[in-house]
């Protein structure tokens, strides 16, 4: 099945970014790492349109990193089933692009 976003939905698959030890070394546990935060995204809308009704050109383009709030995504349906309520790696995702809170540089 393919999905083509519209409006300001950008669709975005959950990676596996599982952070096991800082930069400096520190080991961390499990139960600190929290939710996925990271998505890849696989294709974006026409763009949202701003208080005087013109339409805004996406921030974001397929195949950037982006992280984004793991509170305000809308999960997208594939194959019957409805992914869980938290992101899992694989995990396909609706979001809006004012959710995302950055891009992977």
């Amino acid at each position: 099945m393919k999905i083509r976003p519209i409006k300001d939905l950008v669709l975005c698959e959950v990676l596996d970014c599982k952070l096991k030890q800082t930069k400096s070394g520190i080991h961390l546990p499990d139960a600190t790492r929290g939710r996925e935060d990271q998505a890849r995204v696989l294709a974006v809308g026409s763009g949202g349109e701003d208080e005087k009704g013109r339409l805004q050109k996406p921030a974001v383009k397929p195949g950037d990193v982006i992280y984004f709030d793991p509170y305000k995504i809308e999960w997208a349906e594939f194959d019957g089933t409805v992914n869980s309520a938290y992101a899992r790696p694989g995990e396909h995702m609706l979001i809006r692009e004012q959710h995302i809170r950055g891009v992977v540089c």
